[in-house]
Order: C-alpha cells, then sequence, then structure tokens
C-alpha cells in the first residue's frame, strides 16, 4: 500500500506493508526449504539405487560365478541386470510392448532360479503386438503375484504363461498361472485400498495391481478393460486389453546395463564384455 501520510491511517497501513514483507519472506523461505527437502531425498533415492554402481556390482558377481563354474548362477545374475535395467534407467510412461515382455521374462526368469523345478513359464507374444506402445509396468505386476500368490502357497508343481495378441484395434495380454487361485472376495481385495493384515506379505504387489488400474483409466479412459478370473485350487487368469498404438522410441532399451540379448529358456549364458557398463 502506498503510504501518504503519517497519522493513524499511516501507521496502519506501514504495519500492513511490512506484515506482507514479512509473510513473502517467511513463504520464500518456505520453498526454499521444501525444494531442498525435496532435493536431498531424491540425492538419496538416487545414491540408493545408483546404475552404475549396480551394474558394476552385478558385473563383478558375474564373473565371479563364471570363474567358479557356475552358470546357473551367472544367468540369474546376467536376468536381475537386465532387469534393473529396464526398471531403473527408462525414464518413461510408455514403453514398447516388446520391452515389457522382457521385463517379465527376467522376473520370472529369476524366480525360475529360485524355485527349479516347482516353476515353469511359457512365454508367447505375436511380433505385431511387440510393436505397441503401452504404459510401462502393467504384465510385471500380475506375473510376480502369479509366483506370490499361486506359487509360494502350493505344493505342486507351477506354471505361469503368458500370451499377447492382435484384436483388430486392440491388445490382449493374458497371464495365467495353476497355482492357489483365489476366492472372489481375494480378487476384489486386489483393488482395495485397505488390505487385511494376512495379506500384509503381498501389499506391495497388490498396491502395483491396483496401480495399473488407476493408469490405465488415466490413459485410456474406457477404451481399456482388466479382468481377472479366478477359482481357489484351480489358479488364476488375468486378461488385459488395451488399444493397439504405435510410436517411436527415443532410444534403444539397451542403452544401459549389460550389451548383448539372452534368449529366455537357453541355458547357455551369454556373456557380457568384462568391464562393458
Amino acid at each position: 500500500m502506498q503510504v501518504a501520510t503519517h497519522d493513524e491511517v499511516g501507521e496502519v497501513a506501514e504495519c500492513f506493508n511490512r506484515m506482507v514483507s514479512d509473510i513473502r519472506e517467511l513463504i520464500n523461505r518456505n520453498d526454499i526449504c521444501e525444494i531442498r527437502e525435496k532435493e536431498s531425498e531424491l540425492s538419496a533415492l538416487q545414491a540408493q539405487i545408483n546404475p552404475h554402481f549396480l551394474y558394476n556390482t552385478l558385473d563383478s558377481l558375474y564373473w565371479q560365478a563364471m570363474n567358479s563354474g557356475n552358470e546357473d548362477l551367472a544367468e540369474t545374475i546376467f536376468a536381475l541386470s537386465q532387469l534393473f535395467r529396464l526398471v531403473l534407467n527408462q525414464g518413461r510412461k510408455e514403453v514398447a510392448a516388446a520391452q515389457e515382455v522382457e521385463l517379465v521374462t527376467r522376473c520370472l526368469q529369476i524366480e525360475k532360479f529360485r524355485f527349479g523345478e516347482r516353476l515353469c513359464y511359457d512365454i508367447e507374444v505375436e511380433e505385431d503386438v511387440k510393436k505397441a506402445v503401452i504404459p510401462e509396468l502393467i504384465l510385471q505386476p500380475f506375473a510376480e503375484y502369479a509366483v506370490v500368490h499361486g506359487l509360494e502357497n502350493v505344493e505342486h508343481p507351477c506354471k505361469i504363461t503368458v500370451t499377447g495378441s492382435r484384436e483388430q484395434e486392440n491388445v490382449l495380454f493374458v497371464i495365467a498361472d495353476n497355482g492357489a487361485g483365489m476366492t472372489k472376495e481375494q480378487v476384489q481385495a486386489l483393488f482395495e485400498k485397505e488390505t487385511e493384515k494376512k495379506y500384509a506379505k503381498q501389499r506391495g504387489v497388490r498396491f502395483a495391481i491396483r496401480n495399473i488400474r488407476e493408469r490405465l483409466q488415466l490413459r485410456y479412459g474406457d477404451r481399456f478393460s482388466l479382468e481377472i478370473e479366478s477359482q481357489k485350487g484351480e489358479g488364476t487368469r488375468v486378461m488385459l486389453r488395451v488399444p493397439f498404438e504405435t510410436g517411436e522410441e527415443k532410444e534403444e532399451a539397451s542403452d544401459c546395463g549389460w550389451r548383448g540379448q539372452y534368449p529366455a529358456g537357453n541355458r547357455k549364458v551369454h556373456r557380457p564384455a568384462h568391464g562393458s557398463l
């Protein structure tokens, strides 16, 4: 306010101006503190998942396993490095379906090392489908849940199948298992915000599944469908249908991480160049 007099009104105006100045300073100071706090949190997070440190460590572990003649362990370490490469270094909200399929493959490959003969998997995705552009991380959580819920709760061997096919203007992904299965109440609980304590072990995966539906709703509106069919003791079948859309990738998926590809199911380890990270 402009102060034109030095009487009581002028004094009030001067006090008002000082108050406004103090408030502005407090707001700026608070904004700076929040920015610095967020930067600190981000720096701490980046330090925890520093990709180069991670890849170099995995590279060392890989060669130790190879030098010890443990090719199965080396294969799993390689798969883990590829999984982290796909998850940590993209920075994109949408990816080629081929990349999402590779992520699922690496995840199941690692679980196969963990469970051995108790787990087998089959992935069949049409080449045309692999060209589609889809939101990232919309398949892998379902494959992980098939292991966490379907396999860990049964004694018999479990098979997980992942398929992708073209349906005119849509793409249909199906993730199925013959594991423990779920009741209707358990299926419904997958999308509820509050979960019972008995599901605490699976809460991270359940959150990811609920997050998938929310992201798909934001991305496609009513142009997608997500159905889960399950029966206790007979397995679960997830059907995800999204529009078939294509787009150019700005950079190849192999920009970061170990070079080369490792075909799923081949037991011979494809050796990365030593120190190539």
